[in-house]
């Protein structure tokens, strides 16, 4: 009578023990990187040093595939139907799983059905006005868009983009008032500002850096607690006069599929993190104005959920709906 009941104790055994094992020799085959954004965008141009990198490290190829459009919808559906196993990683922003639920009714993936692994960078917002303009702080520029909210367009990288959000953000903390104009994307949205198109935009550096560098654009103000350090003479927001704006700067982060085993996860990130000192690496985020995050999964959920918190309320005040 025992007999049975020791056979099945031992497949119960080596059942729950494949995992670790699979675990153990991970990777076996080459690992897909989903990045939702086309080959040669901002996201783009920093996924490929990390894959190279990453697959360094792990001894197997990371390949990079571009999933782009919709919203980063379609990219968000292929890792949501992906196998947990650490074969398929999604290189993102935060806005499948932080406020995609609050643009649209219903999602064909669920917005909570991602493992963290691990954040990667943050790309700044700046404060912005074309070169020759004779505004030399951020807070004429609000004072002035108080005064007279007709004369002031704020430019952004698109009707429902973080852009968008963040500029609703600094007029809600500031009391001034713009036109919005949304522009196809955050390149389109500084050379309008740097062409004197529009007046003021709040951007992400990485996108205007350039134009920042040349002098087109005069920066007023950057986003965060620190000043960059590619532009030190440049105040942070607190410094220009606002220090209790509170608007989240867009990221990167690595996820996976739900339900990744935390080891793996784990293993993940202190891979990336390695991988994130490295000279390539670096260049990278140094040309483009990006700064390094450090952390793992608890640090990758927190961005996306202060995300979600940060634009939730701004989206539903603003009706901004998308099905």
């Amino acid at each position: 009578m025992r007999t049975p009941f020791i056979m099945l104790a031992c497949a119960a055994f080596m059942g729950a023990a494949l995992p670790a094992s699979a675990q153990d020799n991970y990777p076996v085959k080459p690992i897909r990187l989903i990045v939702p954004f086309p080959a040669g965008g901002a996201l783009d141009v920093l996924a490929r040093p990390i894959a190279a990198g990453l697959g360094k490290r792990l001894g197997q190829n990371v390949l990079v595939d571009n999933k782009p459009g919709g919203n980063l919808i379609p990219a968000a559906q292929m890792v949501g139907g992906a196998a947990p196993d650490g074969y398929t990683l999604f290189y993102t922003l935060g806005q499948p799983y932080s406020t995609n639920q609050y643009f649209y009714k219903t999602l064909p993936y669920d917005p909570q059905g991602y493992t963290p692994i691990a954040p990667i960078g943050v790309y700044t917002y700046t404060f912005q006005v074309v070169g020759n303009s004779p505004v030399k702080s951020l807070k004429e520029v609000v004072d002035g868009a108080k005064k007279d909210p007709n004369a002031w367009r704020n430019a952004n990288p698109g009707a429902t983009s973080a852009g968008r959000l963040a500029s609703e953000l600094f007029m809600s903390g500031t009391g001034a008032k713009m036109t919005q104009v949304p522009y196809p994307g955050g390149a389109a949205q500084s050379l309008a500002v740097a062409s004197g198109q529009v007046e003021f935009m709040v951007g992400e550096a990485s996108s205007s850096s350039g134009f920042m560098r040349s002098g087109q654009v005069k920066t007023l103000a950057v986003n965060g607690d620190k000043r960059l350090a590619a532009f030190p003479d440049i105040p942070t927001l607190a410094e220009a006069g606002f220090p209790s704006v509170n608007i989240p700067n867009p990221y990167a982060v690595l996820v996976g599929p739900k339900g990744m085993p935390a080891p793996l996860a784990e293993r993940l990130a202190r891979e990336v993190a390695v991988v994130m000192e490295s000279e390539e690496v670096r260049k990278v985020m140094n040309t483009m104005v990006i700064r390094p995050l450090t952390g793992g999964p608890a640090e990758a959920k927190a961005l996306i959920d202060n995300e979600a918190k940060a634009f939730g309320p701004i989206i539903k005040a603003l009706n901004l709906t998308l099905d």
